[in-house]
């Protein structure tokens, strides 16, 4: 966008572009801000959708949250849960690794005193296979049924929202400048 400006070369003229340029400096400050706010609920908004939509079952509690001043924004997910929702543990993690694991000092997806090696077939009690020589790990649910695991792949809900959000950044801004420049 070019907007072209013409200046009275008067002390008047001067004092008028200051005076504008007075009232930019405020409103692109204001802009600043509303566009901070703008990605930041664009961003809270997708790791909601994208946790909705995950199909993990979850039985402990997730909180969506979005910290920080007018002009610095932080949002993500968290709970007893969340980290695994994210980056995927087990075998399952491992298939499907997330990007930016290796960022983070987390353990190796199969790690642990509580990971086995299935010795023979085992039929879980949701019908699933966990074939011999498969690395596998039990829990005990809500009810305190035994539970088989392989893990879960990496559901990169946060991950995925801060790459729509990257995208969408751009636009946002151009909107909300669009209108100080008008």
């Amino acid at each position: 966008m070019n907007k072209n400006i013409e200046v009275e070369l008067t002390a008047q003229g001067l004092q008028k572009l200051k005076q504008k340029i007075s009232r930019w400096k405020q409103e692109l400050n204001k802009a600043s801000k509303d566009i901070t706010a703008s990605i930041a609920e664009y961003t809270l908004s997708e790791i909601q959708k994208n946790y909705a939509s995950s199909g993990v079952e979850d039985s402990t509690p997730m909180e969506f949250y979005e910290l920080g001043s007018a002009n610095e924004k932080v949002v993500g997910m968290r709970g007893q849960q969340a980290i695994y929702d994210e980056f995927g543990t087990g075998t399952k993690g491992a298939l499907s690794p997330h990007p930016a694991k290796g960022q983070f000092s987390l353990n190796a997806y199969n790690s642990g005193p509580t990971i086995r090696t299935s010795k023979r077939d085992i039929i879980t009690d949701t019908g699933d296979v966990i074939p011999e020589g498969v690395l596998y790990w039990t829990y005990k649910d809500e009810n305190g049924n035994k539970k088989y695991t392989q893990g879960i792949p990496a559901q990169k809900e946060v991950y995925n929202a801060y790459q729509s959000a990257s995208k969408k950044a751009e636009s946002i801004a151009i909107k909300r400048l669009e209108k100080v420049f008008k």
